[in-house]
């Protein structure tokens, strides 16, 4: 199960972000095949990768809402391994900020050359920006931080033993929550000309989703009381 679901996860991810980025890929359509550690969305792969969860626990006939919850809290350190990578890694940067934990790439990083590149742009020069990129938002940490915290409550709801389901539903909550607000914070590099609207909305969506479900997972609850 945990294969099928890698698998899927590295395809909803490549998928979403082809998707987005489709008029780039439509005038090269190898490049969307291409193999490299590049060029993903991670809430596609996690949508996808549920859904074959999901569809696995249907056909093995187990519980779906135990299996989310078995999963969860090593799903989301997971994710905030691989944030702590984008941050090593300089992708997946944030925008101009003078705040105190504002963070400065290297010369040659992906941010150095995105910021350099806007220096004319802003109409201002500094020696630094020759060397460095400005003080940006650490927003894979943000994201890192965040998956841990959700990581966190899905371990204290689970030995809490509250009704299956609401652990990992509730971590999920979290997790879309802090990727809506980390939104605003992060630049938005792209080769597509894509509407700003469309992961805010995707995100809404999701968060709409998410509660609905909590709310049945919580009907549950109380209709077991009740007997």
């Amino acid at each position: 199960l945990l294969l099928i679901m890698t698998m899927l996860f590295l395809l909803g991810s490549r998928l979403l972000y082809v998707l987005t980025h489709i008029t780039y890929f439509s005038n090269s359509f190898e490049q969307a095949l291409k193999i490299e550690m590049a060029g993903f969305s991670i809430v596609g792969g996690l949508v996808l990768a549920t859904l074959g969860g999901w569809s696995y626990s249907k056909l093995v006939r187990i519980s779906f809402w135990k299996l989310a919850d078995s999963l969860a809290p090593g799903l989301c350190l997971g994710i905030m391994f691989a944030r702590i990578g984008c941050f090593l890694n300089g992708c997946c940067f944030g925008t101009e900020t003078n705040a105190p934990w504002a963070v400065h790439f290297p010369y040659d990083s992906l941010s150095f050359k995105y910021y350099l590149s806007r220096t004319g742009e802003k109409g201002a020069f500094s020696i630094l920006s020759l060397v460095r990129s400005p003080g940006i938002h650490p927003t894979q940490l943000y994201e890192a931080g965040g998956a841990f915290l959700a990581a966190t409550v899905a371990v204290f709801l689970l030995r809490k033993k509250v009704v299956s389901g609401i652990s990992a539903l509730t971590a999920a909550l979290l997790f879309v929550i802090i990727r809506f607000i980390n939104h605003f914070f992060r630049a938005q590099v792209t080769m597509d000309e894509n509407p700003k609207w469309f992961y805010p909305l995707f995100y809404l969506l999701l968060f709409s989703i998410i509660i609905w479900m909590l709310r049945q997972r919580l009907l549950v609850k109380e209709k077991s009381k009740t007997k």
